[in-house]
């Protein structure tokens, strides 16, 4: 089961997105006790929450799964998502970083961090980070836009022409 959630709106025009990835087998057990709901009902919730642009909720909830799932990133790539919303982009990059050592290959956490770099004003930083985006997920259209943008902020002309026709 895969879910995906795009979030767009953020000033800085880019569209930051959250691929809900299939929880592994480790993270579907239920708790014996308490009465917690099951991982993927709250990553459901979860979903919704951030469809719908409530971040106090998303705050509440990803804070909830973080406690539980210290070694799932979703929760971390949540809990930035909600902190660039609210424009503290220090604490959504500190959450991007953490949820990249425990999921190296997800191209939106790299994007995201792009996406970051850029509303930061340090646009060699976000040119790695979407250039490796890119590389991760090469058929994803919106990682090589993402990656256009940033390369004609440099004046990268002829890089951003590839990018946009890749």
């Amino acid at each position: 089961m895969k879910y995906r959630c795009n979030v767009r709106g953020y000033t800085n025009g880019s569209a930051l997105t959250l691929n809900l990835l299939k929880t592994t087998k480790m993270h579907r057990k239920k708790k014996k006790h308490g009465s917690g709901a099951p991982l993927e009902k709250k990553i459901s919730r979860l979903q919704h929450f951030l469809n719908i642009r409530d971040y106090s909720q998303v705050l509440k909830l990803a804070t909830e799964l973080k406690r539980r799932h210290p070694n799932h990133p979703l929760p971390l790539k949540a809990l930035a998502i909600s902190c660039h919303a609210a424009g503290d982009l220090e604490k959504a990059l500190k959450h991007w970083e953490h949820a990249m050592l425990l999921d190296p290959a997800a191209a939106d956490t790299y994007s995201n961090m792009g996406a970051i770099f850029r509303s930061l004003g340090k646009l060699e930083a976000a040119e790695k980070y979407c250039f490796k985006a890119v590389e991760l997920a090469p058929d994803h259209p919106e990682l090589h836009l993402n990656l256009g943008i940033v390369q004609q902020e440099l004046a990268e002309y002829g890089k951003a022409e590839g990018s946009y026709k890749a």
